[in-house]
């Protein structure tokens, strides 16, 4: 079978001459490393969440699932599908196996901004249609939403597996399985992806962020319009809840900045001549998924408590940095999350 990358005399796949055996140690050390604080980063977090029952909220869940998704892609998806390529300088196994774990590769990543994106929905539901939040993120509407999605992404994928539109298999220019662009029917395959599901994940965060960034601000211009004790107490219900959104908005930029090195050298450097700084740029959108967790557990003083607490440290003998609330503004908190 005469396939790009193929190498019949040594039995595998292998990459381009300029793709040397240095670049391959380096991406291998690398990307275990990410793999290995992920897992324990992603973990702890998801104990944390499961064991303490004041966390078991909407948010958190979602902020679980996420988690949970970043294990299982450190864990299985990333050591099989680069940590291998990078060691063995190549993919000694067979073409179909090396499809199977590029589908794993894009799904993956899907599924992460598909996380972010019901973060970013969750909170724009909350904050600006409060009256529709309990229909659309009860325990059913919720599980109704993300399942429904996310079978939607898992089908859209399997396509190329039918052999009618796109394909999955060795990329030799960067020592990969992933999506091949070798043919207009695959480019328009990939181009479909990318705007399913990237760009129009990332434009409906957008939107949240802005529509709330925008409801806010007039509900700040009414307030101080009007100071009397209904809208106070209307305005500590919506402190709460956007100060959640600004460590979800936060954590979407921190998914954008780590990809822009990604997309700036696809598009600066097509043909992957500088293949040590495209893996760098990969190393730095796989840490997302372990930066993600960090930045969450600093920005939400709630969640940092809940983990002193997990590891058998008094909240209250840790100076935690938190706004002033009065007692009844903490009631409110805690009813808003729910």
């Amino acid at each position: 079978m005469n396939i790009t990358g193929y190498d019949e005399s040594r039995s595998r796949f292998v990459p381009l001459p300029s793709y040397t055996r240095d670049i391959s140690i380096f991406a291998a050390v690398l990307v275990a490393l990410v793999c290995v604080f992920g897992i324990a980063v992603n973990g702890f977090i998801m104990l944390v969440i499961a064991k303490t029952k004041k966390l078991h909220t909407v948010p958190n869940w979602l902020i679980f699932m996420m988690c949970a998704t970043d294990v299982i892609q450190f864990s299985v998806v990333k050591p099989a599908q680069q940590v291998v390529t990078e060691v063995l300088h190549g993919w000694p196994f067979d073409y179909q196996s090396c499809s199977v774990f590029g589908f794993l590769a894009i799904l993956f990543i899907a599924l992460n901004l598909f996380n972010l994106c019901y973060m970013a929905i969750n909170r724009y539901v909350l904050i600006v249609h409060q009256s529709a939040y309990q229909t659309i993120f009860s325990k059913k509407g919720t599980i109704a939403l993300v399942v429904s999605s996310t079978a939607f992404v898992f089908i859209a994928l399997l396509v190329p597996f039918t052999g009618l539109w796109g394909k999955y298999g060795y990329v030799e220019k960067t020592n990969a399985c992933s999506m091949i662009v070798d043919s207009p029917n695959s480019s328009s395959f990939s181009l479909g992806v990318s705007v399913i599901g990237f760009v129009l994940p990332l434009l409906v965060m957008l939107y949240c962020y802005v529509r709330i960034l925008i409801f806010v601000k007039l509900q700040q211009k009414k307030i101080n319009g009007h100071n009397n004790g209904t809208k106070t107490t209307t305005m500590a219900v919506k402190k709460a809840d956007v100060k959640l959104a600004k460590v979800m908005a936060s954590i979407f930029l921190l998914y954008v900045a780590c990809i822009l090195p990604r997309m700036a050298l696809n598009w600066i450097d097509p043909n992957n001549q500088y293949p040590m700084a495209h893996k760098i740029a990969t190393a730095i959108l796989l840490s997302y998924s372990l930066l993600n967790g960090i930045v969450f557990t600093l920005q939400n003083t709630q969640f940092k408590k809940s983990c002193l607490t997990f590891v058998g440290i008094d909240p209250s003998q840790v100076q935690l940095v938190e706004e002033p609330q009065s007692d009844h503004e903490r009631q409110i908190t805690t009813v808003s999350h729910t």
